[in-house]
């Protein structure tokens, strides 16, 4: 079933494509997220997924840690984007 997909979604998406998980995975999420929508069992799973992902040769050791709150800050931005029609006020 497509939804309507968020920007938010598309960014996670575009987040995902540029960090090193294997192919299959990867590809396996951006496609539930274009399909279907981030939901928060997937947005757990790549969380953990991304904290014990190794750093590549010749990495920075803070590039994870930035890559770690880069994915935190979409996800936040998704929530609230998601969430933002129960704060309307109806006058």
């Amino acid at each position: 079933m497509t939804t309507h997909s968020l920007p938010e979604e598309n960014a996670v998406a575009k987040f995902l494509e540029k960090i090193p998980f294997a192919e299959k995975t990867k590809e396996g999420w951006i496609k539930t997220i274009r399909a279907d929508g981030l939901s928060e069992e997937l947005v757990e799973t790549i969380r953990e997924k991304l904290a014990k992902l190794p750093l590549l040769e010749k990495q920075d050791p803070e590039a994870r840690g930035r890559e770690q709150a880069e994915y935190g800050n979409l996800i936040r931005l998704w929530r609230i984007a998601k969430n933002k029609n129960q704060f309307h006020t109806h006058r």
